[in-house]
C-alpha cells in the first residue's frame, strides 16, 4: 500500500469509529427507531419533537448522518429521511455499535494491564487562548525565546497539567494563567503582539464576545490567528464528508455540550463552519486579512488584524 493510501486507509478507520459513536447514539436515544418508522420526510424540529429530544442535539446528530450517508436531506425543503433500503441494515444490523460502548469503558483498564509496572522575534507578547496541555505554544515559545508567551486555559486541573507541562520542557519565555476568554483581563488591553486560538471558539457560548475580547488585547499592529476545523456551516454542503461525519459525532460528546453550558448559548459546536466563523470574526470587528486550509485540510486558518 502506497504511503498516501495507507494515511487516507487509517484516516477511513478512525472516521468510521466516530460515526459508530453517533450510530449508537441514535439507539439508544430511538432517533433510529424513529426515522426508519416514519414515511414521511421531516425536519430536525419535526424528529425532535418527535422522539422527545432537545433539537440542537438532534441536529448535530443529524449532521453526522447526513455527511455519512446514512440520513438523506432533502436541500429545497430541510427536510430528513432515511431510504427504504437502508432501514433493515439500520434497525437489525447496528447492534455492534452499541457494544463498542460497552467495550470502550474498559479502555483504561485494559492499557493497564499492558504496562510492565501495572496498573519576529524580539519582544513579542503572546497569548494562546485555551492553551490546553499547552503543547502548540511550548513548541512556539521554544522557536521564539526573546519573546513572552501566556498560555490561558480556564479549568483547574488543564492549568496544573499545562504548568506541569512547562516546567517539564523547560520552557522559560511562558507562564500559565486561568482566565475566561470570555472575560480576559482588563490589563491586557491593547498588549498583545500575536494571539493564537485552536480550536477553541467553537466550543464557547459566545463566539463573537470572545472575539470582541481578542481584539481589544492586541496591539494596533497585532494579528490574530485563529484555527477552526475545516467543515461547512450547512449539513447540505458536507454530504458525503466522512470528516465530517466524525467530527459530528465528536461534538454531541464533548463541545456542543461545552458551547451551550452558559446561557446564553448560541450553541455552535465544532461544526460550525467556515463561513459562519468568518461571519462572526467580521461581526465582531476583526479584518481576516488571510484565510486558507492548514494541516492536510483538517483545519481553517484566519489571520485576522483589527
Amino acid at each position: 500500500m502506497e504511503k498516501s493510501e495507507f494515511k487516507e486507509y487509517l484516516m477511513n478507520m478512525f472516521t468510521s469509529g466516530f460515526t459508530t459513536l453517533a450510530i449508537a447514539i441514535g439507539r439508544e436515544t430511538g432517533l433510529l427507531e424513529f426515522l426508519c418508522n416514519t414515511e414521511q420526510p421531516m425536519t430536525a424540529m419535526e424528529i425532535a419533537d418527535g422522539t422527545k429530544l432537545k433539537e440542537r442535539y438532534v441536529r448535530e446528530w443529524l449532521g453526522c448522518m447526513i455527511a455519512a450517508n446514512i440520513v438523506i436531506l432533502d436541500t429545497q425543503s430541510a427536510k430528513y429521511h432515511v431510504p427504504a433500503n437502508h432501514k433493515d441494515g439500520l434497525m437489525n444490523h447496528t447492534a455492534l455499535s452499541s457494544g463498542l460502548i460497552h467495550w470502550a469503558r474498559r479502555f483504561d483498564m485494559t492499557k493497564e494491564v499492558f504496562s510492565a509496572g501495572g496498573p519576529q522575534e524580539s519582544g513579542m507578547k503572546v497569548v494562546d487562548i485555551g492553551c490546553g496541555s499547552a503543547n502548540l505554544s511550548c513548541a512556539i515559545a521554544k522557536l521564539y525565546p526573546n519573546s513572552s508567551f501566556i498560555g490561558l486555559e480556564y479549568a483547574d486541573s488543564v492549568v496544573e497539567r499545562a504548568r506541569e507541562n512547562v516546567r517539564q520542557k523547560g520552557v522559560t519565555n511562558m507562564t500559565i494563567e486561568q482566565g475566561d476568554a470570555l472575560n480576559l483581563p482588563d490589563s491586557w488591553t491593547e498588549q498583545f503582539d500575536w494571539v493564537f486560538v485552536y480550536e477553541v471558539i467553537h466550543d464557547l457560548p459566545d463566539p463573537r464576545k470572545a472575539f470582541s475580547e481578542i481584539r481589544r488585547i492586541m496591539k494596533d499592529d497585532g494579528k490574530c490567528w485563529i484555527f477552526e476545523v475545516n467543515v461547512h456551516s450547512t449539513h447540505a454542503v458536507n454530504v458525503g464528508n466522512k470528516g465530517a461525519a466524525m467530527l459530528y459525532a465528536a461534538s454531541m460528546f464533548v463541545c456542543l455540550p461545552s458551547s451551550m453550558c452558559h446561557p446564553p448559548s448560541v450553541g455552535y459546536g465544532t461544526c460550525w463552519g467556515i463561513e459562519e466563523c468568518e461571519k462572526t470574526l467580521t461581526e465582531s470587528g476583526l479584518k481576516v486579512i488571510m484565510k486558507k486550509s492548514a494541516t492536510d485540510g483538517a483545519e481553517y486558518l484566519f489571520v485576522c488584524v483589527k
